[in-house]
């Protein structure tokens, strides 16, 4: 059963154990032997075993940046990455160049 007290929403998905949290998803326990053993661990785990369940908690696949719109995805990589004839025409431009030299 969830544990009530806890802050954290990661706990909804865990039951504490005496060193460990067991995730009532797949079973898994996580370790919490540390002294100052927080949530970090088990929010990891839901990241990349349980996605659609950290998305819940979280909102997103990271819990400190926000969704990113298509829109914004496609101006970023289209300005930080070359075209793919510009990536061609300097490659042949390379080539051109060592065969010269050789």
């Amino acid at each position: 059963m969830p544990n009530p007290g806890k802050k954290s929403q990661v706990w909804l998905h865990f039951e504490e154990e005496e060193n460990s949290a067991k995730c009532i998803l797949c079973g898994v326990k996580i370790s919490r032997a540390a002294k100052k053993a927080g949530t970090t661990a088990l929010q990891n785990h839901l990241k990349f075993k349980h996605p659609d369940e950290y998305a819940k908690i979280y909102g997103s696949s990271s819990r400190h940046a926000p969704a990113e719109s298509s829109a914004t995805s496609a101006s970023t990589s289209a300005s930080t990455q070359p075209s793919q004839p510009l990536v061609q025409a300097s490659l042949q431009q390379i080539f051109e160049k060592k065969a010269v030299e050789y």
